[in-house]
């Protein structure tokens, strides 16, 4: 009987347990943003069609079909695309890594994976991970594969390339995550979404509120409340308003939505706090 056995040897690698943050599929139109920013994690692209260029720590970047460009953590950048050839591409985003390039002369190479005989193979498992990501990501066996295909594909990278290496990454805060909390302190009686937020910091939403509970321990809307809570009941004890006045002072969407966080994290109504402290 012929047999083929291939024994493998345990690695001590980087690349393990990696989550993925996010991944889309993007499409250069007018109403492209290629302001310079930066975040907390890789951002990984992959270049699907049209030409351009990235803008890395004030370096330019040219960048054609089947291109990979990686973003490490904290690296100031933006993408620009031509007019006549719209760049088109898929990105997505891991926590926790950040790529070590290889050396010539003292000088690093280009953050840009060329096309080359894997491109094509890595293509593969990015759609693959994209069809997995749109059948939805509620079911924790989903989420497993998500996370496997992103390894599988960042293996695939370091295979592709002799220059690449990957090492874990760590930071504390991150300077998206403390710019909205700065904004939150000055401005938390405003109206105030998410959705606002996230523009404010340059920074995906779902990211934002995954990378602020994570860094200071409180999810970013429920800090916005707590903020303006304890605006809310100053204002009850030194001042006439009523509750439905303090509620608006601090733009709640309703005055039985104060109420009811109010109620939640103080163990009292608003009027009873007012009836019992004043």
């Amino acid at each position: 009987m012929a047999n083929n056995r291939y024994d493998l040897k345990k690695l001590n690698n980087e690349v393990e347990d990696m989550d993925l943050l996010y991944i889309s599929r993007s499409k250069y139109e007018n109403d492209w943003n290629n302001y310079v920013h930066s975040h907390n994690f890789v951002e990984i692209f992959y270049i699907l069609s049209g030409e351009g260029y990235f803008n890395l720590r004030g370096k330019k970047h040219n960048v054609y079909e089947s291109d990979i460009v990686i973003i490490n953590p904290n690296t100031y950048h933006a993408e620009v695309s031509t007019t006549n050839k719209p760049l088109e591409y898929i990105v997505f985003a891991i926590e926790g890594l950040s790529f070590e390039f290889a050396k010539y002369n003292g000088l690093e190479t280009d953050a840009v994976v060329r096309n080359n005989e894997l491109s094509s193979m890595i293509l593969e498992y990015l759609e693959m991970l994209l069809h997995e990501v749109s059948l939805g990501i509620e079911n924790d066996l989903r989420v497993s594969i998500c996370n496997h295909l992103t390894n599988i594909i960042v293996l695939q990278m370091l295979l592709s390339s002799n220059d690449l290496k990957v090492k874990k990454y760590e930071d504390s805060e991150t300077v998206e995550c403390a710019t909205v909390k700065r904004y939150i302190d000055k401005h938390f009686t405003e109206k105030i979404s998410l959705e606002q937020l996230s523009k404010i910091g340059h920074i995906n939403k779902y990211y934002l509120a995954h990378s602020f509970k994570k860094i200071y321990g409180i999810s970013v809307i429920n800090y916005l409340n707590n903020k303006k809570l304890e605006h809310c009941k100053e204002l009850l004890l030194t001042t006439d308003y009523t509750v439905l006045q303090v509620s608006e002072t601090c733009n709640f969407s309703s005055q039985s939505y104060f109420s009811q966080i109010f109620k939640k994290a103080y163990g009292q109504s608003p009027s009873n706090y007012k009836k019992n402290n004043v």
